[in-house]
């Protein structure tokens, strides 16, 4: 299976990763994260938040369906994050796009279902390892584990939509952008969206105890408190 032109963010070549076509193929476990240091934001889930609110601006993407992303960088194409060695920042919470690189879960052309994919251009991939994808007996333990990753992924980010479309749906996002002044000079990131604080604590008693029972109104407020990273993510852009 190859991809079409819409390739998820980091991905360049997408195949359906098979026995026949991936048998013989080692895969080397660790390599760095020069492959993310080319975005200056992630997708999240709704289970991250909590880890990430330490460490990122929480915001949303615009568009039909606006999912959450973490800001990891203040220049385009940048970031911040990944060191010049390719190591994350130490002590910083690795998202997990990043961590289910070079795995995801792609429709299979075949028969419409979610299989598990590699990325064929990922360094874990033609560089080479000692890890095995399959042996005699059908996928390894290391392939095992990857689907299930994946798996966990995908319906965390489920969830993670239906989010989004609930706060939209409730008109609480609004066009933000962040302009952060260095020296003379100041810079500013736009084209994504924030919670209107103001909105959200006018809901409707019924809406808010709705989100509650989902564990929405929490996510809400990491959101809102992760906003007061954007002073400590321009420091770390200036190094």
């Amino acid at each position: 299976m190859t991809n079409d032109n819409k390739l998820p963010l980091l991905y360049k070549r997408i195949s359906l990763l098979t026995p026949e076509r991936h048998r013989d193929r080692t895969f080397k476990r660790t390599v760095g994260f020069n492959f993310a240091a080319g975005t200056n934001s992630l997708p999240l889930t709704l289970a991250e938040f909590p880890a990430v609110v330490r460490h990122y601006p929480i915001v949303f993407t615009t568009g039909e369906t606006p999912v959450p992303i973490c800001l990891v960088g203040l220049r385009q194409d940048h970031n911040s994050f990944v060191q010049k060695d390719g190591n994350w920042r130490p002590g910083c919470y690795i998202p997990a796009y990043v961590r289910r690189y070079p795995f995801l879960l792609a429709v299979n052309s075949g028969d419409n279902k979610l299989s598990l994919c590699i990325d064929e251009e990922s360094e874990h991939y033609r560089s080479g390892g000692d890890v095995l994808l399959f042996n005699v007996d059908g996928p390894t333990d290391d392939a095992k584990a990857a689907l299930e990753f994946c798996g966990d992924y995908q319906n965390q980010w489920i969830q993670t939509q239906e989010f989004g479309k609930a706060i939209q749906g409730a008109g609480l996002l609004e066009p933000r952008q962040i302009t952060i002044k260095q020296g003379d000079d100041s810079k500013t990131l736009a084209g994504f969206q924030a919670i209107n604080e103001a909105k959200f604590s006018e809901i409707s008693d019924e809406l808010f105890l709705e989100w509650r029972r989902r564990g929405w109104v929490g996510l809400v407020y990491c959101h809102l408190i992760s906003m007061g990273s954007v002073q400590s993510l321009a420091l770390i852009d200036e190094q």
